[in-house]
């Protein structure tokens, strides 16, 4: 992971910004996160992501926060991984047609 690059996406920056504590936290926060580059969702995110959720309706786990299914979508449609603590991300990749790199944070349970 020696060239590690991030980029965010808009349904990571309102999750950023839903974490915040107030608003000067907030307005700190997405200041860092603007200087990284942006995964915009298009035509083919969406159509991705409601894809995503139709495959996984049909085996019973579409209930699944949609910023995950977006954020999944977005990384699937620009070829790159998702860096998370959330096993929603195993289960993206293991049942629906997205491909991304699922990259733990940390192990499982220890945050």
């Amino acid at each position: 992971m020696g060239d590690l690059q991030l980029a965010t996406c808009l349904p990571f920056l309102l999750e950023a910004g839903y974490s915040a504590r107030s608003g000067y936290e907030r307005s700190a926060m997405m200041a860092d996160l603007a200087r990284l580059p942006r995964v915009e969702i298009d035509k083919e995110v969406e159509a991705a992501a409601l894809d995503a959720q139709r495959e996984l309706a049909d085996i019973g786990h579409h209930r699944l926060a949609p910023a995950d299914v977006m954020i999944a979508a977005c990384a699937h449609v620009a070829g790159v991984g998702v860096l998370h603590y959330d096993s929603d991300y195993d289960l993206l990749v293991k049942h629906t047609g997205l491909r991304f790199r699922s990259e733990w944070l940390a192990q499982p349970g220890v945050l």
